[in-house]
């Protein structure tokens, strides 16, 4: 999903009209101001400047500035020392691009709608089970986890 993601082939809001599947709107479900594109919607929308904002004062990571979906998913080459560190970040990168994915579906087709902070917390719930469980970072403690992800290997 975030491979599709960084090649813009999301079935974003324009993606979809220019296939010319009809939409009652074009605006990003998130701010209603711009566009809906695979660009604005993980770094472009002030939704997701908020969510990269909280996941960088988890991580103890300087501020996230990110123009496309390739930035965010490079973050960790360039943020993390170590080879376990940029492991763990890339992971919780595409879990956050997955989250947020998530969050535009469910707003658009059950109505429901999440905080910013929900958002961040089921980020870290997310990245903590899917690497715990899919990598060799077995051991890892939730309670570290929650306050700092790149120092609990």
């Amino acid at each position: 999903m975030a491979w599709r993601a960084a090649i813009n082939r999301l079935p974003t809001k324009d993606e979809l009209l220019k296939r010319g599947v009809p939409l009652q709107s074009d605006l990003c479900v998130f701010c209603s101001s711009y566009a809906e594109s695979a660009s604005h919607l993980f770094t472009g929308c002030i939704f997701a400047t908020e969510i990269w904002s909280r996941v960088a004062t988890w991580c103890r990571l300087p501020p996230i500035f990110a123009f496309e979906v390739t930035d965010l998913l490079n973050l960790a080459v360039y943020q993390a020392p170590t080879s376990n560190d940029k492991y763990i970040l890339r992971g919780i990168m595409v879990t956050s691009i997955w989250v947020l994915w998530n969050e535009r579906n469910n707003r658009i087709f059950k109505g429901t709608k999440r905080r910013a902070i929900e958002v961040v917390e089921h980020i870290k719930t997310t990245s903590f089970f899917w690497i715990r469980n899919r990598s060799r970072f077995k051991d890892l403690d939730w309670n570290v986890w929650c306050n700092s992800p790149l120092i609990s290997v």
